[in-house]
């Protein structure tokens, strides 16, 4: 190998464990950015530069290896792309080290199946080849076929949807490599200067786009009733910004966070993630006409569960267990607390999208649950103890967390967003008795079940909506939850 060679390939080694590096922590903490940058995909195209290194200077040693071992590095590929297809999922680390598997199965596909092997004379049927033909027109068409069946529907498209969407991507492929592909790849029949002229007249005109959507705010007057998804937006950035919300492991430092004297008065508590922040403005309402101090302590993306670690990790995991012992500490520490609300989005949880666990090692979802309930039952045992009531927040009727997006669809669509709501009774129904069986049998809990009433949910129009976001109730639905909070902590502490 020559000396210039030689450099290019130890340069790619370097650059392949820097990017891997780069996309795996990314692809825990970064998932979009690590996605779609390419610092972070760039080691899977090194990965094909390897092969070609393999192929060019070590094509002897390749063409006396025991056809067995072609047979079998070949069959180990395929197997390795089979599995990746069938056992990824959206939890994978993706582009991280689970990404080898794929990549690494497609690089022993290009190498060892040689003429001769089963998987090469498999791939070089008519099928396979035809679709090798089309496939990267058929990766260019199925994104935005699906993307806008998903953003016209105002619910999950069915399977059936998805299929023929399937098959008219391929049919879609084929005519855009016969008459779009192949054309461009004939030199005599398309010059560069018509390549790169419409390519920048293109570029130009979705940058263009891009730009007055974005100084447009994203174009408000396409909507039906735009009054109430502006306001929503506002409000929803209010929310993210909430100097009481978190981000890191340390407790709000904000005079916002803390009213009265708790020293001296009877405090109540609030401690959580945002579903602990998004009832705010009734548990302010509680603390004011009760003459209670308040301390306010919540983190986003961060359930008040104490000595536990958060799978997977991410941006707003990381600190969590800091904070939740710090939470934890500062409540054992005041002496006047007169109730504790303790609130989450336990969904995540008890669904399995998110496990708990001591080590920082991946569990089953049995093991988190038993985990997320010793926890819980500790708190309250804890708590209790010195006599202070423990209110758990209650599974919020979020539905399957798009009922926002769907009615944002409805309004632009001019439809109704009725049914944004089907299904939410179910889900509710469902997680609130996997969280009451988790938590102690004498717990009070927030039951948010008047919510799923036609009288209050869900509605979206003029002034009102019920929620800010997927996830979030909006504050006039807070303002709602108010009686639900004064009843538990009794009428008489209430002017």
């Amino acid at each position: 190998m020559a000396v210039r060679s030689s450099l290019v390939f130890w340069g790619s080694i370097v650059a392949f464990v820097i990017s891997l590096g780069f996309g795996h922590w990314g692809a825990l903490n970064k998932p979009d950015a690590a996605f779609f940058l390419l610092p972070t995909r760039a080691w899977e195209l090194l990965v094909g530069v390897f092969v070609a290194f393999y192929l060019r200077y070590l094509i002897t040693f390749h063409d006396r290896m025991d056809r067995k071992i072609h047979q079998v590095l070949a069959s180990l590929g395929l197997v390795m792309v089979l599995y990746s297809i069938f056992a990824f999922n959206k939890g994978t680390a993706f582009p991280g080290l689970p990404a080898l598997v794929p990549t690494v199965g497609a690089g022993l596909i290009i190498m060892f199946a040689s003429q001769g092997t089963w998987v090469n004379g498999l791939l070089s049927t008519k099928g396979f080849v035809g679709i090798g033909l089309i496939s990267y027109s058929a990766y260019l068409w199925h994104n935005p076929l699906m993307v806008f069946a998903r953003h016209r529907s105002l619910t999950e498209p069915n399977q059936w949807l998805m299929g023929l969407l399937c098959f008219v991507t391929f049919v879609m492929a084929f005519i855009s490599w016969r008459y779009v592909e192949r054309p461009f790849r004939n030199k005599l029949a398309t010059s560069r200067r018509l390549v790169f002229s419409g390519g920048a007249v293109i570029a130009a005109s979705m940058i263009f786009l891009g730009l007055y959507g974005n100084f447009t705010k994203g174009m408000p007057k396409r909507f039906s009733d735009p009054s109430w998804t502006i306001a929503a937006e506002e409000e929803s950035r209010s929310f993210q910004a909430h100097p009481c919300l978190a981000r890191k492991g340390e407790l709000p430092d904000n005079s916002a966070c803390v009213t009265g004297d708790p020293n001296s008065q009877a405090t109540i508590v609030l401690w959580g993630d945002s579903h602990a922040t998004h009832i705010l403005p009734a548990f302010k309402k509680l603390a004011r006409m009760g003459k209670f101090a308040s301390v306010i302590m919540t983190k986003a993306g961060c359930k008040p569960i104490p000595g536990v670690n958060m799978l997977p990790p991410s941006e707003m995991r990381s600190g969590c267990p800091t904070f939740n012992q710090a939470a934890l500490e500062k409540i054992n520490s005041l002496p006047n607390v007169r109730a504790v609300f303790i609130a989450g989005r336990w969904q995540t949880g008890l669904s399995g999208s998110e496990v708990y666990s001591i080590d920082n090692q991946f569990v089953s979802l049995s093991d988190s649950l038993e985990l997320m309930s010793k926890r819980l039952n500790e708190v309250y045992d804890t708590f209790e103890k010195r006599h202070i009531q423990v209110i758990f927040g209650g599974i919020a009727p979020i539905g399957d967390g798009k009922t926002y997006d769907c009615a944002v669809k409805a309004s632009f669509f001019n439809a109704k967003s009725n049914h944004c709501n089907e299904g939410t009774i179910k889900i509710y129904e469902f997680y609130q008795n996997k969280l009451v069986n988790l938590l102690p049998s004498k717990s009070e809990i927030i039951d948010y079940s008047l919510f799923l009433s036609e009288e209050y949910y869900p509605h979206y129009g003029g002034d009102e909506y019920f929620l800010l976001d997927n996830t979030h109730f909006s504050k006039r639905t807070a303002l709602r939850v108010f009686p639900i909070l004064a009843s538990l902590i009794g009428e008489e502490f209430i002017d």
